[in-house]
């Protein structure tokens, strides 16, 4: 991914930018590439997703699993 800087921040979440400094979005596509979602809800859930998979690592909870609807 020479062309996309993910950049994640607690207070800000998740970002991302083409390597020029456009911003750029994320998006949920189904087996026949059709868009089920995209944009910053997306960006959302998937930092809070791997947020609580961390938390949950550390917890010592016994999973890593974290789910996140959308």
């Amino acid at each position: 991914m020479d062309n996309v800087i993910v950049r994640a921040k607690v207070d800000e979440g998740l970002s991302l930018l083409s390597k020029d400094g456009r911003p750029l979005t994320l998006a949920v596509l189904d087996a026949s590439g059709r868009i089920l979602a995209s944009g910053p809800t997306v960006n959302a859930a998937v930092f809070a997703s791997s947020v609580d998979a961390y938390d949950n690592f550390w917890q010592g909870n016994g999973h890593l699993t974290a789910v996140e609807i959308i």
